[in-house]
């Protein structure tokens, strides 16, 4: 089975939603790996799941309340 890229950001949004932890620790997370995080890596593989969870956070934030992010 092959996951592709919109099939990986609904996953993410599930994963990142349901989380246990605040926005606020996972924003201080991601800005730490931000910090040290080298060129070579951010072209990666593991820098495109970087972005996909910044990017899923972001628009989890954006959403005004459940139903618009669910409807989404």
């Amino acid at each position: 089975m092959i996951i592709d890229s919109d099939q990986l950001m609904t996953i993410y949004l599930y994963i990142v939603y349901n989380l246990n932890k605040t926005f606020d620790d996972i924003f201080s997370e991601l800005d730490f790996i931000d910090n040290f995080i080298t060129l070579v890596t951010r072209q990666s593989i593991i820098g495109y799941y970087f972005t996909t969870v910044r990017g899923c956070v972001d628009f989890i934030l954006k959403s005004d309340n459940k139903s618009d992010f669910i409807k989404s």
